[in-house]
């Protein structure tokens, strides 16, 4: 798959629902690497150079939803399980289905907390993005890149 700003993503399947992201090519010539166990739970990031010869970064999943990186700083995630429901019309019978899905709440790391609350059809409520120490609000693009501050050495 390639994104409009030509990162390219590769996936392998795991199961018959479900692939893994494997690896981003991104538009700089860097790639970012996703590793596996066996139950398809992440267990590390690397940015490295597009061969591989080269790493730049790794972060590592610690613990569920908690991750260090190579520089040793760390990251904690905090999810909320909410469920979607459903119905459709199935050829002369109406059917409904409900799907189990995760939404982040908060976003940890040394430098910043992050928190987000959302309505009951999963739309986002309120964010708040504040520098640790300081009352600064740092706007709802912190709370995607969270793990990226990881990555600074």
């Amino acid at each position: 798959m390639t994104w409009p700003n030509g990162t390219r993503c590769f996936y392998q399947p795991y199961n018959a629902t479900t692939c893994l992201l494997i690896k981003e090519e991104l538009p700089n010539g860097k790639a970012i690497v996703y590793s596996y166990n066996e139950k398809g739970g992440l267990l590390e990031m690397r940015s490295q150079d597009r061969s591989g010869a080269y790493s730049y970064a790794t972060i590592s999943c610690t613990g569920p939803a908690r991750y260090k990186s190579s520089s040793g700083h760390t990251a904690e995630l905090s999810y909320e399980s909410r469920l979607i429901t459903g119905a459709f019309k199935k050829k002369h019978h109406k059917e409904s289905r409900s799907l189990p899905f995760w939404l982040m709440t908060r976003a940890d790391n040394p430098y910043y907390a992050n928190t987000a609350t959302y309505n009951e059809r999963t739309q986002l409520l309120s964010y708040n993005g504040m520098m640790k120490g300081k009352k600064k609000n740092l706007g709802m693009k912190n709370m995607i890149t969270i793990l990226f501050i990881l990555f600074d050495e």
